[in-house]
């Protein structure tokens, strides 16, 4: 397909924001040698021992008002770190608690209280309107952005306490340019309806891919972000007709509803609705509501089974234009695959409400052992950093719950 001045334009964006930091280019990807191509990691995590582990981490969570999540979350990533293999050998997680919880008492002084004064400001201070408006917007603007920051440390801090025969993973580059470019992006993804979000896929991975290493070397991308713009096109295009279907299923339902005790009003010789009283009201509007709650939650599954598509053509794209030296991977996985893995996911976060992340990131390790292949040339002379990093616990991943999937 012949590129459009849009694409030509993207990609001189992507090739200046993105550039390879001096050390770290590795070249166009080459495909790995299908012979070589092999399945080399395995999980051998169950759900029955990850359940009690949950049970019991989550019931002293609340015992102590909150304070033992951090070590509850330690608990379980060491747990799944150890059931997690890599050619036999298993990866340790050596994270504390207690720098978790540490880092974020230090980000609740430093974030967490002046952004409440300023909200306390703007409430009380008799402020104009306009001016009220704009510091709640900007304030949220910060949360936003700092969510993005949290999320770089986050996979720093993991990385950083993931090892693998010893060798220790690690995360450079700076965690405040990758939030401004992710900022970048949602900024641009409003303004083009999320027609940007190859680029944005594309732009944020190359960025992280840079900077990943584990001992003493790196990851290295290259992709485009027109390869998988017309997926992403018909993606959006079936996901928006498919949420208006639903949703006008949704108001069907409802009018039926509402003719239906219209008529029975009328059947009955009544002058008032059947409706007469305060509980009457509260059964009726409780049903409105649950009808609206069950229409946005199918869709959302539909949502997210109709783009499952581009989603697994992103997973195939970035895996297979990512290499590591010389080792090359492979994603052997289906758009059926994917649909299950992010359907289940999701809807085992919100059942939990948030508290059943590590079944999500259970099912997710369980789903890369299964469909990730990767090239075994040289994998053996991988060695350490010469100079090993353990960054401090990210607290703003902390307060914002970005930690990733785990």
């Amino acid at each position: 397909m012949t590129p459009t001045p849009l694409d030509r334009a993207m990609d001189r964006v992507d090739a200046a924001a993105n550039a390879p930091a001096t050390g770290f280019d590795a070249g166009p990807p080459v495909a790995p040698p299908s012979e070589t191509l092999a399945p080399a990691l395995s999980y051998d995590g169950t759900t029955g021992e990850l359940f009690r582990l949950w049970l019991k981490t989550t019931l002293l969570a609340i015992l102590t008002l909150g304070f033992y999540r951090f070590w509850g979350r330690t608990r379980i990533r060491r747990y799944l770190w150890s059931r997690l293999s890599l050619l036999d050998d298993r990866f340790e997680y050596d994270g504390t608690g207690m720098e978790l919880f540490v880092r974020f008492l230090l980000v609740i002084v430093v974030v967490l209280l002046p952004l409440g004064t300023i909200g306390l400001v703007l409430q009380f201070a008799g402020l104009p309107l306009i001016w009220v408006a704009v510091g709640r917007y900007a304030t949220l603007l910060v949360v936003f952005f700092l969510s993005l920051v949290g999320h770089y440390t986050g996979q720093r801090y993991r990385l950083s306490r993931s090892l693998w025969r010893g060798i220790r993973g690690g995360l450079d580059g700076s965690a405040w340019r990758y939030g401004f470019r992710a900022l970048g992006y949602a900024a641009l993804g409003s303004l083009t309806l999320s027609l940007i979000k190859p680029w944005q896929n594309v732009g944020l991975w190359r960025y992280e891919a840079r900077y990943t290493r584990l001992g003493s070397r790196y990851l290295a991308f290259e992709g485009r972000g027109r390869d998988l713009f017309k997926a992403w096109l018909w993606a959006v295009i079936g996901g928006f007709f498919a949420a208006l279907g639903t949703i006008i299923g949704v108001l069907v339902i409802v009018s039926i509803a509402t003719l239906a005790i219209v008529a029975a009003t009328k059947y009955a010789g009544l002058s008032t609705p059947i409706v007469v009283n305060s509980l009457d009201v509260l059964a009726l509007a409780g049903g409105v509501t649950a009808v609206y709650v069950i229409g946005l939650l199918a869709v959302s599954i539909v949502w997210l089974a109709i783009t499952a598509r581009f989603e697994r053509n992103w997973l195939v794209y970035s895996v297979g234009r990512t290499r590591f030296g010389e080792i090359g991977f492979a994603l052997e996985a289906t758009t059926r695959d994917v649909r299950r893995l992010r359907i289940g996911n999701f809807l085992i976060w919100l059942l939990t409400l948030g508290l059943g992340w590590p079944f999500v990131a259970h099912r997710t390790l369980r789903f890369y052992a299964r469909t990730l292949r990767l090239d075994t040339v040289g994998i053996e002379r991988l060695s350490q950093s010469e100079e090993p990093s353990r960054p401090p616990a990210s607290g703003l991943a902390e307060l914002f719950d970005t930690t990733g999937f785990a």
